[in-house]
């Protein structure tokens, strides 16, 4: 996945690397693939999580690190953003794929309107059973609500609701 260039508005070659990951390691469901990306479904899935992410990089620097003497690093553009949430999704997909959709879509990088995610979400949308979606960016470990991101939720609150009378002081502005 590092070593293919994927620079925002040229993913075409790391989403035919995608599809064929997918293919030659004997992904037993539906790949669905248009101008967004690539949605994959393991049939065996109940579809109730999709985890999700971006295959695009920004652009390569020539101070970047791709090369290290410690063989513990991964190094090369994407290694965190994001080529390493694709690995976890494809991995998944193949090995544990009875709950999940995967989801990689282009253009994050980019601007918002031609975000790859736009054109796979009614897809993504018809399955009915999605209870739930895991953006696969790095956090460091905590819960990120990012820059473009949002929180899309429906939420049911069982209680009583109880009123007070309450009286404030006012102030006469003349």
């Amino acid at each position: 996945l590092i070593s293919i260039n994927s620079v925002t508005g040229d993913e075409e070659a790391i989403l035919n690397f995608i599809e064929e990951f997918l293919i030659k390691n004997n992904f037993n469901g539906e790949v669905v693939r248009n101008d967004g990306g690539i949605i994959a479904v393991p049939f065996n899935s109940s579809k109730r999580v999709a985890l999700v992410g971006h295959v695009d990089t920004v652009p390569v620097s020539d101070t970047q690190i791709n090369s290290s003497d410690n063989d513990d690093l991964i190094v090369g553009r994407g290694t965190v953003d994001m080529k390493g949430g694709v690995a976890v999704i494809l991995h998944a997909l193949i090995n544990e794929g009875k709950d999940i959709v995967g989801v990689f879509y282009t253009a994050e990088e980019g601007p918002y309107d031609e975000n790859g995610l736009g054109l796979l979400m009614p897809v993504l949308l018809s399955y009915s059973e999605l209870e739930f979606a895991i953006i696969m960016e790095p956090t460091n470990n905590q819960i990120e609500l990012g820059c473009l991101g949002a929180l899309n939720a429906t939420l049911q609150i069982n209680g009583t609701v109880s009123y007070t009378h309450l009286t404030l002081p006012t102030k006469r502005i003349v």
